[in-house]
């Protein structure tokens, strides 16, 4: 099953914020030329992820530049992170023997687990903010003044 357009456009935000980490995951530097289905190769089964723990069908009732868009394409990156955390292709993209820095390579997963800790804090805290409108929103149906309609009777 293809994605749709809009999770198409999902996933190349969340490719275009992997992208611009200084960390480099193997996987092909994002381009707006890149097709369709080469995003979807490197990202959709992240999106699937999102989408199952969010319990949504689809991205349709996604609003671009919306603030649910911005956590969706979050979470679309937390599981890609997830997911490249131990791999051994996870590497920095820039070269700090200039300035005569060298990284410990063991360090790499401990920042990622890092970063993934942040944005599953940020996430965690945003869930936390539509579940509480949502359960306390029901309206009373009892009359308080003591007058009843007995007109209807």
């Amino acid at each position: 099953m293809a994605a749709s357009e809009r999770e198409v456009g999902i996933m190349r935000n969340a490719y275009a914020k992997l992208d611009n980490m200084p960390l480099s995951f193997g996987i092909p530097r994002y381009s707006s030329e890149m097709t369709d289905t080469d995003v979807e190769k490197y990202l959709y089964g992240d999106l699937k992820d999102t989408m199952r723990e969010l319990r949504i069908k689809n991205c349709d009732g996604v609003s671009e530049m919306s603030l649910e868009e911005m956590h969706v394409e979050n979470r679309v990156v937390y599981y890609a992170l997830r997911r490249f955390r131990n791999s051994a292709s996870v590497f920095f993209k820039f070269s700090t023997a200039t300035d005569g820095k060298t990284i410990d390579k063991q360090m790499i997963p401990k920042m990622l687990l890092q970063t993934i800790n942040e944005y599953d804090i940020e996430f965690k805290a945003w869930r936390r903010t539509l579940s509480a409108g949502s359960i306390w929103s029901m309206q009373s149906t009892v009359s308080t003044s003591g007058d009843y309609d007995t007109s209807s009777s």
